[in-house]
């Protein structure tokens, strides 16, 4: 009898063998530069294994990642909320491309993908040139890395505001974060 896999190790080693079944991101990524990018493979079984990807592509890439796997379509239309109004079925390629412009500009600027990557990553295919190249906007409306950050996120991203600094300097790159926590970013704390 052969041993079942983990669904962790199943994805690492198999989850690439199963069709490609349905995408959706977020209607109003390009303007937000923020994307939710869902990747749905289908198992001979019928169920879903979906990567979920929250995207950045103003600054910080794949700022989180998570999977469902092998659960039944309409559990997963159930914690998706599926088909969402926000939603748009899109190819698989420019989910891919909206996936990996992100996660390449931010290491761009030494800006590491959300550790769950390292197992969420063998949902999509291969990053080569079996995927045709879709030109993704990444950084600000001027090119240059901005850096969102929401209310209570300023100690988590201090890092890469740091990087920031470091690699491209304090000139090269925008910042924007909540009144309350502009203290964080003063000159005298960095």
């Amino acid at each position: 009898m052969a041993k079942e896999l983990s669904p962790k190790k199943y994805i690492e080693t198999q989850s690439r063998k199963l069709p490609i079944y349905k995408c959706y991101i977020n209607k109003d990524w390009k303007s937000a530069r923020m994307a939710n990018v869902f990747v749905m493979r289908k198992h001979i079984n019928g169920n879903l294994t979906v990567g979920i990807y929250l995207i950045d592509l103003a600054c910080l890439g794949i700022k989180d990642t998570f999977f469902f796997f092998n659960l039944p379509e309409r559990e997963i239309n159930e914690r998706l909320d599926l088909p969402n109004i926000f939603l748009q079925e899109v190819e698989y390629n420019l989910a891919h491309n909206v996936v990996f412009a992100a996660h390449d500009y931010a290491l761009d600027y030494d800006i590491n993908p959300h550790k769950d990557f390292a197992i969420t990553k063998f949902i999509l295919e291969e990053d080569d040139d079996n995927i045709p190249l879709i030109e993704i906007p990444v950084g600000g409306e001027d090119g240059k890395p901005l850096l969102v950050l929401q209310p209570g996120q300023s100690t988590k991203y201090k890092h890469v505001y740091d990087k920031l600094v470091k690699n491209v300097g304090k000139d090269n790159f925008n910042f924007v974060m909540g009144e309350d926590e502009l203290y964080n970013f003063d000159d005298k704390d960095i």
